[in-house]
């Protein structure tokens, strides 16, 4: 799967939450990331940008992850939005994946969890 040019949205308050997991996705190839540490600005981005996927953080300052996933599959029901969470309560993940997440994984992000997403995202694109 060649990963470059495909744009990877990261929403977490974070900056080294957010730079470890693009540390992660340039060993799979990616190459375009787009920053947002609000769901307000991540919605703008994403109406803009388009990005192949989301990875989300569930705790976010003001409106939840939870929220944002809402708000963006109303807006596009085929984003692939994938939550990470220090979380790790089977309630929450529920709530994700019945809102319409594509994967839910705990923090932090490693090698062997992106694997998944690769792999999910592998079988969304047919």
């Amino acid at each position: 799967m060649d990963n470059m040019g495909k744009k990877v949205l990261i929403l977490d308050d974070q900056r080294f939450s957010r730079i470890k997991v693009i540390s992660l996705l340039k060993k799979k190839g990616f190459r375009e990331f787009i920053e947002s540490s609000s769901v307000e600005d991540a919605l703008d981005k994403y109406k803009r940008e388009k990005p192949y996927f989301v990875l989300l953080d569930v705790i976010l300052p003001g409106k939840s992850g939870k929220e944002f996933l809402r708000e963006i599959l109303e807006l596009d029901p085929e984003a692939r939005v994938f939550v990470m969470s220090v979380l790790s309560r089977e309630e929450d993940m529920k709530d994700c994946l019945e809102l319409g997440a594509s994967g839910y994984l705990t923090k932090p992000l490693t090698e062997d969890k992106l694997e998944h997403i690769m792999y999910t995202l592998k079988h969304l694109d047919g």
